[in-house]
């Protein structure tokens, strides 16, 4: 195949439009070295020295393709590089090498030696061959998506190949990676549309092609979707696939010598966690790294010699998130298998470090421990009992807990409490207590003031202090159960009052016993009840909520209790029952609910409320503790799931989620709802009862709504009925919905903990102890730890885990693990690197529907506010100066909101006096109001003699919202702002200044809007009924033009273009003097409120019906122009694009001296005018129309009026044209600047992506081309 030289089509217009800025997906990244990294955008070439965090080059290097991949090949000294960059079936060969000398404006130098070679199919993937014994390349292999590999001299890259080979298979790929630089060794994986990767290899090292082909070594099975990418490991003997169907798959390939390799299928291990279709994954020497369509960045454990061991399969070790919208498109590694690279389809561009990943991944040996484990020291240094016949043996630790920040209270054998701090590493002596000699119980609370130790006497003994710091520890005692053995201890601290601590304390064959602790001076400790168990249960995990005021205990039979706490448990009675209760009164707190295996038959080793705010994420730390024995930990019975179950609110009632954790591997999501019984659901009273007489309050019956009849329900209530109970009965009800259950491991869940929004697991299985990101579906650490131990303690400040500990209790010594933030210095006083963690700031996640620039302003850069599909709205500034220092220039975002449910379709600015405003609108029929606002600009021009300025601060508020029909899923196709004269609002004040607002919707309607913005209203005046629109109108616009029959006075019109082709012109002028009386009528002082909202008008039927199209007009346009003679007639230009792909101008007289009437002067359809849909349009001026079209075509026209008076015609022309590098352009805007050079026109379009264009302006009476 002879490939054929093309230009770059940007080439000789440069003097036309001038791309200047462009923000689109960023679909190939390559690290050059390990700080400079390559960067394919569209069709430029980037480069960024993330030392510097500057660019080094931007360059436009395929014209209007898209670069998809850059083959990489270096000299021997690393100061020389070629890069074959190619996208679609193009390709370009770039080299760059180091700048020697001084560093002025890049350390790179760049040439391009020839221009770009075009190909007859499209390029999967390049290599670089070579020679033996050189270090040069000699030819370049390309693989096709035929399935078929053509290998060029580099030499001669525009002339035929000299070797070309068809695989044996010979079938449409949608993906090829090679792998060898030398002919003989070169093998190719090519990913088919049949689910299946084939491997086959380059055999011949002649120049004749093989007719039948080579044969396929391998075929790699197992995928359900098509293939999109494949990896080879540095050696070759393992590959990744990554497919459709949302999985990663590593292969092991059988040996090359093996004659029944084709016959024995190869088995992956498959990865799952993705959530989209998968586009690519790395090999590491240790690590995996995959991106996907769901925007994560997924980094995974791999072990290339024991990957495939149970044991040892790959997990997901994290999660990044930092793009917006759909996909993350090109990854890549520095060389030192470092840092990570990803870009992502809305343009951004971020690094993560792959150090605290591997931090994280904590292998058996000790030496992987940041500290070393702890025993303790000789008995001399705190024995307080030097005659003790005890002490001829070692002491050695019995239990121990965890205090932050970074200690532990431990208890040795001998009744010794120790405080031991790993920053100071210093031991220290907290009492000497002959009860906890042999036996000891220890519970903290999180904050670490708190030391609870239960004897085996059945004493409570609680050590607290004022602070954290504080090294005197004071001591209270209280005798639980006299004789009674505490075997558990579980400290609850109240989140309405710090200085509050509950502690439940537990005896074996006895109610569990609540104990509060008040640090108030003086600090009591009181026996606040004693709670009920239901019989064989035996609760390991609890839950304390006062503003639901439930108690929720875990037990190891599986079972969920549930507690309704009496007044006197409330917050509002904490006080007073802590100072006037009788201490020989004790609370019996029985159980509303129990629900027995919840959990199979595994323990419920976790469980907790989440917190009732959604909103607001919690900054308290969370410490899981567990005592684990040996037992069964076979699965317990898995019960179906119901995700489907969705319950309306009830006045008056509360739900709180609630989840819990168990041995069985599983999480399970349930939710509660306390309420009065008088706000019961008539439909569920039937059930109704009340608990039994000695209750300490009335509590009615529980309402169930469970997963499954395998669910055993024990509830203590007497047979009295809901519906005998008054009205003013304070008996309340329980109603509990199971929502789903997950499974996320084999092993045992033994602890739960909410932090910042995301749910974290605590997982012991095999020799391992993990940390599972539940929200984000990830391990987020992994410890060898040996397995399950008897005592463990997992402490983290937020869910990033950047200062968690995990300590464990192993061959009488206790093991720490501590977390370090990877850009910190780490434990052992080494600063890592510092790179930045945004390289490129991303724009847009999904596709841009709309955009606009604000009023100019003196001394201010342009502003540009665009929305999409995501509903988000974003205003950025676009700096039209360029330099060497920074050639890259982008949309600086100054503002984001989401503030719209679906889809921003539609936007338009509006400027009353000083104040700027923004009209959006788009599904949902939501149309919203905001008043944008800036800091005056300090003059601050990069040479010094600039007179432009960057804004320091916006503000962009919301002023009003329209109001919203029934069906909501009518959408806002497009609004228009009425330009009222400047009279309109002299006469009224400030509060009254009002604006109009044109909108079409889908239902075929047109309602014209009233916005106050001071008064936050928005209010309808006037709609079109449905007997005018039989189509959905697609565009709206509205120009005032002077009335010829009323000298003096305006008229108002609206102009629509619908999808039947037709442009209908309205007279609402009848409507704004309406509005115009009303809001004067105010103008007294009395502010109306939305009562007084006038009674919205029916418009008028159209004046006029303008067939312009043969379907949908997409975009529309209308000025006035005046004609250059001596009449100086006003007459309107109307401009229109369609999915026809023409181009209609229609010419309109405005009307007569006896009648206001509009009356078409002349029209004209360019047929063709793109080569798709017209998707954009803008006027400069009255004589120049700029066009965009899915095509990516950008034409500037201009047209001139051919003819006598009465016969006229138009002719168009075409003064110059562009390709833009945004797919699928759906808006255009421009702004006129004025400059010292001259006046300059701004283009940004706006589509997959947004793209910056600057070109002179054009003069309105100049003719600048011939008619087509």
């Amino acid at each position: 195949m002879t490939c054929v030289l093309r230009s770059n089509p940007l080439d000789g217009e440069k003097d036309a439009f001038q791309s200047l800025a462009f923000l689109g997906p960023v679909t190939s990244l390559r690290f050059l070295t390990e700080d400079w990294l390559l960067i394919g955008t569209g069709p430029y070439l980037r480069c960024f020295d993330t030392q510097t965090e500057r660019y080094l080059f931007n360059i436009n290097i395929l014209g209007s393709t898209r670069i998809h991949g850059l083959a990489l090949v270096e000299n021997s000294d690393r100061t020389r590089w070629t890069v074959a960059v190619y996208g679609a079936k193009s390709l370009r060969i770039v080299e760059l090498s180091r700048t020697p000398g001084p560093l002025l404006n890049s350390p790179l130098s760049v040439s391009i030696p020839a221009p770009i070679y075009q190909f007859e199919d499209w390029i999967h993937d390049t290599q670089w061959l070579f020679a033996p014994n050189s270090d040069e390349p000699v030819e370049l292999a390309l693989a096709f998506a035929h399935n078929y590999v053509s290998i060029y001299s580099v030499q001669d890259l525009a002339g035929k190949p000299v070797y070309r080979i068809q695989c044996s298979v010979q079938a449409i790929i949608y993906a090829a990676r090679f792998f060898g630089h030398a002919r003989s060794t070169l093998r190719l994986a090519s990913g088919t549309v049949f689910n299946q990767v084939l491997i086959w290899r380059i055999l011949s090292n002649t120049h004749l092609s093989i007719p039948e082909g080579p044969p396929v070594e391998y075929i790699l099975a197992g995928h359900e979707g098509v293939i999109f990418g494949m990896r080879f490991s540095a050696d070759g003997s393992i590959v990744t696939s990554v497919s459709d169907d949302r999985t990663v798959r590593v292969w092991r390939l059988p040996s090359a010598d093996d004659p029944h390799k084709l016959s024995k299928p190869v088995q992956p291990v498959t990865l799952f966690g993705h959530t989209a279709r998968v586009w690519d994954c790395l090999i590491l020497s240790d690590l995996l790294v995959s991106i996907s369509e769901d925007s994560t960045c997924r980094v995974w454990s791999f072990d290339p010699n024991q990957f495939q061991a149970e044991d040892q399969e790959p997990r997901s070790l994290a999660c990044w998130r930092g793009h917006l919208g759909k996909s993350i498109w090109g990854v890549a590694v520095d060389p030192t298998q470092s840092w990570v690279a990803t870009g992502g389809g809305d343009g951004g561009i971020r690094l993560w470090s792959l150090a605290s990943v591997r931090q994280r991944l904590v292998g058996a040996d000790s030496a992987d421990y940041q500290q070393a484990p702890i025993e303790l020291p000789a008995l001399a240094t705190y024995q307080t009992t030097p005659h003790d016949v005890r002490t001829l043996r070692p002491d050695f630790i019995r239990n121990f807990t965890y205090v932050p920040d970074r200690a532990m209270v431990v208890a040795s054998h001998y009744g010794y409490l120790l405080h031991y701090s790993y920053i100071t590493r210093l031991w220290s002596l907290v009492a000497y207590e002959p009860e906890i000699a042999g036996y000891a119980m220890l519970a903290s609370s999180r904050d670490g003031r708190v030391v609870v130790c239960g004897t085996i006497q059945g004493t409570a003994l609680v050590y607290y202090r004022q602070d954290s710091q504080d090294s005197h520890w004071n001591v209270l005692r209280l005798p639980v159960v006299p004789g009674q053995q505490i075997f558990d201890l579980n400290v609850q601290t109240s989140s309405n009052d710090p200085t509050q601590i509950d502690i439940f304390a537990l005896v074996l064959n006895q109610p569990a016993q609540w104990l509060r602790l008040n640090l108030s001076s003086p600090a009591t400790l009181t026996l606040m009840a004693h709670v009920i168990l239901p019989s064989n249960t035996l609760p390991i995990s609890f839950a304390l909520d006062y503003t639901t005021g439930l108690l929720l205990l875990g037990s190891r039979q599986g079972a969920l209790v549930v507690y309704s706490l009496p007044s006197a448990l409330r917050p509002e009675s904490i006080d007073r029952c802590s100072t006037a209760k009788d201490p020989k009164t004790v609370l019996q707190l029985r159980p509303c609910l129990n629900i027995r295996r919840l959990h199979g038959k595994d323990a419920v080793t976790s469980v907790f409320i989440a917190p009732h705010d959604a909103n607001s994420s919690t900054s308290t730390t969370a410490v899981v503790e567990g005592d684990t024995v040996d037992s069964d930990m076979s699965d317990g019975e898995d019960l179906p799931e119901d995700e489907s179950k969705t319950t309306a609110t009830t006045p008056g009632s509360r739900w709180v989620t609630v989840y819990s954790g168990g041995r069985d591997g599983a999480v399970r999501q349930l939710r509660l709802r306390t309420g009065p019984l008088t706000n019961m659901p008539d439909h569920q009273r039937a059930s109704a009862s009340q608990p039994t007489p000695d209750s300490a309050e009335p509590w009615t019956t529980v309402v169930l709504n469970l997963a499954s009849p395998v669910q055993r329900i024990e509830c203590p209530l007497c047979p009295k009925l809901a519906s005998d109970i008054s009205p003013g009965s304070p008996c309340h009800y329980l109603e509990l919905i199971l929502e789903h259950r997950t499974k996320i491991t084999k092993g045992w869940i033994e602890g739960l903990v909410l932090l910042d929004q995301q749910l974290l697991a605590s997982v012991f299985y095999r020799r391992r102890f993990t940390v599972y990101n539940y929200t984000h579906q990830y391990d987020q650490l992994s410890v060898n730890c040996g397995g399950a131990h008897r005592r463990w303690y997992f402490h983290t400040a937020d869910a990033r885990l950047d200062r968690a500990v995990f300590l464990f209790f192993r061959r009488d010594a206790i093991h720490a693990y501590f977390t370090a933030t990877p850009a910190t210095k780490t434990e052992s006083g080494v600063a890592t690197t510092r790179r930045p963690a945004l390289i490129q700031e991303g724009g847009h996640g999904r596709e841009i529907r709309c955009l606009a620039f604000a009023p100019a302003r003196k001394g201010e850069l342009p502003l540009v506010a665009s929305g999409g599909e995501d509903g988000q709205l974003r205003i950025s500034q676009i700096d039209s100066h360029r330099s060497a220092s920074t050639p890259v220039v982008n949309a600086v975002p100054l503002f984001q909101v989401k503030r719209h449910s679906s889809v921003l379709k539609c936007l338009a600015w509006n400027q009353v006096g000083d104040d700027r405003y923004l009209f959006t609108a788009g599904g949902c029929e939501e149309l919203r109001c905001w008043q944008v606002t800036s800091k005056t600009p300090q003059l601050c021009g990069r040479d010094g003699n600039s007179d432009t300025a960057l804004h320091s601060s916006l503000n962009c508020l919301e002023m009003a919202i329209a109001t919203t029909g029934p069906d909501n899923g009518v959408r806002i196709m497009d609004i228009s702002v009425l330009q009222l004269p400047k009279s309109a609002n002299s006469s009224t004040s400030s509060s009254l200044a009002y604006q109009l607002i044109a909108a079409v919707y889908s239902d075929a309607t047109v309602r014209l809007w009233a916005c106050i913005p001071a008064q936050q209203r928005m209010f309808l005046i006037a709609h079109e009924p449905r007997r005018y629109h039989t189509h959905c109108p697609l565009a709206v616009e509205s120009i005032t033009v002077p009335s010829r029959v009323k000298p003096g006075q305006d008229k108002h019109w609206l102009l629509t273009g619908s999808t039947d082709g037709l442009i209908r012109v309205f007279d609402v002028s009848t409507c704004v003097e309406a509005i115009l009386l009303n809001v004067h009528s105010h103008t007294s002082g009395t502010t109306p409120t939305s009562s007084e909202d006038p009674v919205p008008l029916v418009m008028e039927a159209p004046m006029l019906t303008i067939p312009s199209h043969q379907s949908g007009v997409n975009t529309l346009r209308v000025v006035q122009y005046t004609e250059a003679s001596a009449t100086s007639e006003t007459r309107l230009l109307i401009a229109s694009g369609g999915d026809d792909n023409q181009l209609a101008l229609t010419l309109l007289n405005t009307g007569t001296a006896t009648s206001d009437l509009p009356e078409v002067a002349a029209i004209s359809r360019t047929s063709n005018a793109h080569a798709s849909s017209i998707t954009g349009l803008e006027m400069i001026n009255p004589k120049h129309i700029v066009t965009t079209s899915t095509d990516q075509r950008m034409i500037l026209w201009t047209w001139q009026e051919v003819g006598s008076r009465g016969h006229t015609t138009l002719q168009t022309s075409i003064v110059q044209s562009c390709l833009s590098n945004v797919v699928d352009p759906c808006a255009i805007t421009h702004q006129i600047t004025d400059e010292k050079n001259g006046a300059k026109v701004i283009f940004a379009i706006a589509g997959i992506g947004l793209e910056i264009l600057v070109s002179p302006s054009p003069q309105s009476g100049k003719q600048l081309a011939a008619p087509l």
